[in-house]
């Protein structure tokens, strides 16, 4: 109901019915995820719908922000809905991602992104692998031929020339 009283302290009353015919929500994440990167100088195209959905299924606008550009930066397309984030040093930051609707409404969410240098694995020299009789059988440790300078586990392939000879 409505009253209204004017100065004197007359009042009247009037009943009223108030419908909402629409409200408007925020945003909603759909998908959190940390991303590791494992080279520098690499472009990783992403979608900001794979992260949000507007429940009002509004139009949405996007934005990025990164903490440390040292390590990544991200460049924004609105367009597409897209984001690119390049790597540039080994390191840990966040990236904040943003959603906002037509009428408004945002929702951010953080983004831990790591990136770590991986260096390739480093041969330590070959060494011809002698028999001195037929049908031997030996077993070898690959990580005295082959080490990885980030300490990471390594999982080998051999393959012979001549498969005639040996197998």
């Amino acid at each position: 109901s409505y009253t209204a009283v004017d100065r004197l302290g007359a009042a009247t009353e009037m009943a009223m019915e108030v419908r909402v015919i629409k409200t408007n929500r925020a945003p909603v994440v759909i998908n959190t995820e940390d991303l590791v990167y494992s080279k520098l100088n690499y472009f990783d195209v992403r979608q900001f719908t794979q992260y949000f959905r507007d429940p009002d299924a509004d139009q949405m606008t996007f934005n990025a922000t990164v903490a440390d550009e040292s390590i990544v930066s991200v460049t924004i397309g609105q367009e597409v809905g897209q984001y690119v984030i390049e790597t540039h040093a080994a390191g840990e930051t966040i990236v904040t991602l943003t959603a906002t609707d037509i009428f408004g409404l945002s929702t951010a969410q953080q983004i831990k992104v790591t990136v770590v240098n991986n260096k390739v694995p480093v041969a330590l020299g070959a060494q011809a692998i002698m028999f001195n009789r037929l049908a031997v059988q030996q077993a070898f440790s690959f990580d005295q031929y082959i080490s990885d300078p980030d300490g990471d586990e390594l999982t080998y392939e051999a393959s012979m020339a001549d498969a005639s000879i040996a197998s």
